[in-house]
């Protein structure tokens, strides 16, 4: 039976059998609506900063339209979590042909033919657009019901009937952008979430910025492997203080000990929808960690006590164990934090 899932879902991402022949349905309501740069208003029942964090890391081919799909969602009134999973599941994650090639991120047909459009975007709104027909005007409101339609059980054109795996598949999606299983497909108006505060702090505010000698420094360093150090030490002489405070708000995506040796007992990766700070070598157990996987924190927030004699901060874009392979080669995955940061607490 595991050796029929894998190969089913194998054909099922290569997009190997159409799923639905859907016409892109383009309603009055579908105008453009201008969101603030700041706030978006986003259904309540998610965790906005591991949306952004998965879109960002894992999808590829659209993993810059976090905002895009968080706009489309609110115009379709449709959860952005639904509309997230249904691209990351019809596009293989973004890596399909037809995202590839025709922009085509939720695989929508024309008979028999896979719809291009001219750029992603257009494929996005038009996914929105099918959407809100489905779940707002047909009242799909359950991924059971909507899955009835959008990828039918027993379809003439599912011979070997991947489609059963849909519905599951989905509601596993819904967890991984950061929803439940059991969440509203629907857009829920009764939260306002920052993208970001964009509010930055140093992790030991007694003393702020404070000094650093050469080789506490992000970049050129003459004492480690391939001459570079990525990320910035503060130590417990020059920085002072057991708690450790959050340099930034964000949702804490890994708190514990990764067992590599470089890093510490105590690792805790702090993601703002952005970036992923890491907070390292500061502790040596995991019972010195105040927050745990999920929780959401703010700027200046003790999110651990230090028994070291330094704490190594580092900030990356990509995926934060991934970009372990870079810790010893500049070549932009890691970032200067010295310089976020002081950017950052002017504003």
């Amino acid at each position: 039976m595991k050796k029929l899932l894998a190969l089913s879902m194998l054909f099922f991402f290569l997009g190997i059998f159409p799923f639905l022949i859907i016409q892109t349905v383009l309603s009055a309501f579908y105008q453009h609506t201008v969101l603030s740069s700041q706030t978006i208003a986003t259904s309540a029942d998610f965790n906005i900063d591991i949306f952004r964090s998965v879109i960002l890391n894992q999808c590829h081919a659209f993993s810059n339209k976090a905002d895009k799909i968080i706009e489309e969602a609110k115009k379709a009134r449709v959860s952005p979590v639904l509309f997230a999973a249904i691209m990351a599941h019809e596009s293989a994650w973004g890596t399909s042909a037809a995202i590839k090639k025709h922009n085509n991120p939720s695989g929508q047909m024309r008979g028999n033919e896979i719809i291009h459009f001219d750029t992603l975007d257009q494929g996005i709104e038009a996914t929105g657009a099918t959407l809100h027909n489905l779940v707002v005007e047909r009242q799909l409101t359950t991924v059971e019901s909507l899955g009835s339609v959008y990828c039918p059980v027993g379809a003439s054109n599912d011979p070997y009937g991947l489609n059963q795996y849909w519905v599951p598949t989905i509601k596993k999606f819904l967890v991984t952008f950061g929803g439940s299983e059991q969440m509203s497909l629907l857009w829920q108006d009764s939260n306002t979430t920052p993208v970001s505060s964009g509010k930055w702090s140093w992790p030991f505010p007694s003393v702020g910025r404070g000094q650093f000698s050469s080789e506490q420094l992000f970049g050129h360093s003459n004492s480690r492997i391939g001459g570079f150090h990525d990320g910035l030490d503060f130590g417990s002489i020059d920085h002072p203080g057991r708690e450790v405070h959050a340099v930034h708000d964000g949702t804490v995506i890994y708190c514990g000990n990764p067992n590599i040796l470089a890093l510490g007992q105590l690792v805790i990766v702090i993601h703002t929808g952005e970036y992923a700070i890491v907070y390292q070598e500061f502790a040596t157990s995991s019972d010195l960690a105040k927050v745990k996987v999920g929780d959401r924190v703010t700027s200046g927030q003790v999110i651990g006590i230090r028994n070291t004699n330094h704490l190594h901060l580092g900030i990356t874009r990509k995926d934060w164990l991934q970009a372990q392979s870079s810790a010893f080669i500049n070549d932009g995955t890691w970032l200067d934090p010295l310089k976020l940061l002081e950017e950052g607490t002017k504003k």
